[in-house]
């Protein structure tokens, strides 16, 4: 059978995919880029392994070496943790990128990291302008709920206010008394 093929965005797919409904386009993400998301998960896997392994033998020989040895491997530990870090930075990245141009992870994780390095001072702004308006967003319910719990506690305590001065009253009129004693009428005033 032959497959003519149609060029779109840099995507070269047969004609009757197009036109059957035996190949779909979530047929071809299962089928070409979960082997992709599998490989950048095995690489933060072996790279956490791996931290995983010093940090091991960082606490077995923790007080049998010099405090220059324990430097060291915590130096080292800190760069994986880093090149970690780094390396789910460069997997999201490339992750976006085969959404994007359909390509395999290597390709994909090249042109993320050459993307990364040309607009570094963007990205960075990019990023710290994102990062202020997600916390503007958490932020705004919370100041709501504040306020609306200050008014809800500010009519609860009115409430308090009136029910004590309320049994001030009925106390002094149970006693005999017809007025409340000096007292109890500051009590009442303080109240209110």
């Amino acid at each position: 059978m032959l497959f003519k093929t149609c060029y779109t965005s840099q995507i070269v797919a047969p004609i009757s995919a197009l036109v059957t409904d035996e190949y779909s386009v979530e047929d071809s993400h299962d089928r070409y880029h979960l082997g992709s998301a599998a490989f950048g998960s095995l690489i933060i896997t072996i790279v956490f392994a791996f931290r995983v392994f010093v940090n091991f033998i960082h606490n077995r020989l923790k007080n049998k070496t010099g405090s220059i040895v324990e430097f060291f491997l915590k130096c080292f530990g800190c760069c994986l943790w880093c090149f970690e870090k780094f390396i789910s930075f460069l997997n999201s990245n490339a992750y976006v990128e085969i959404a994007i141009t359909g390509y395999g992870f290597c390709h994909s994780a090249r042109r993320a990291f050459k993307i990364v390095v040309g607009n570094a001072l963007r990205l960075a702004a990019i990023n710290s302008v994102g990062s202020f308006t997600l916390f503007l967003g958490k932020l705004a319910p919370l100041s709501v709920i504040y306020s609306v719990r200050i008014k809800i506690d500010s009519e609860l305590l009115k409430q308090f206010r009136k029910k004590t001065s309320t049994t001030i009253r009925c106390f002094n009129k149970g006693d005999g008394q017809e007025s409340a004693s000096d007292f109890d009428s500051n009590f009442v005033m303080a109240l209110n």
